[in-house]
């Protein structure tokens, strides 16, 4: 198993993974950034991917924002056939050392309650720092969406 920069050929991998991280709920809304092929492929430099046996089971966006002495995970999926086996773990520490190495001290990212993550990401070190609500008035439902930071 290995983290490596994403590449052209792991596009539609990219995406598809990337598919997981919608809600049922806001399926009619715009799509996720994060899968568009358009906007992937222009932004492939902030993709890092895990491949094991040749097949790409998890991803990462990994946005550096060196001058501000952070970086923020701006995504992060793992298939779910291999969640719970450390790979969520792999990716946040390769960010970690991604940031460090890079000057930083701080490391970003955010998620909906709905994934299920948050106890996950306390458990790796990150605080939760805010939190908002995403478009209640469309949907009569609030969404929790979760900023946490892990000071490196």
């Amino acid at each position: 198993m290995k983290i490596i920069p994403a590449e052209s050929r792991h596009l539609e991998e990219i995406i598809s993974l990337s598919q997981l991280l919608y809600l049922p709920e806001l399926q009619d809304i715009k799509p996720f950034i994060w899968s568009e092929r358009d906007w992937v492929r222009q932004h492939l430099n902030i993709f890092f991917v895990v491949e094991h046996n040749n097949i790409v089971i998890g991803a990462m966006s990994l946005q550096p924002y060196l001058g501000g002495g952070h970086a923020e995970i701006e995504s992060i999926v793992v298939l779910e056939e291999y969640q719970g086996k450390g790979i969520g773990k792999l990716l946040l520490s390769f960010a970690e050392s991604f940031t460090i190495l890079g000057g930083g001290h701080e490391l970003t990212l955010g998620t909906f309650t709905e994934h299920k993550k948050v106890l996950f990401y306390k458990s790796q070190g990150f605080r939760e720092v805010g939190r908002s609500y995403y478009l209640p008035e469309k949907f009569g439902k609030k969404f929790p969406y979760y900023t946490m930071r892990k000071t490196l």
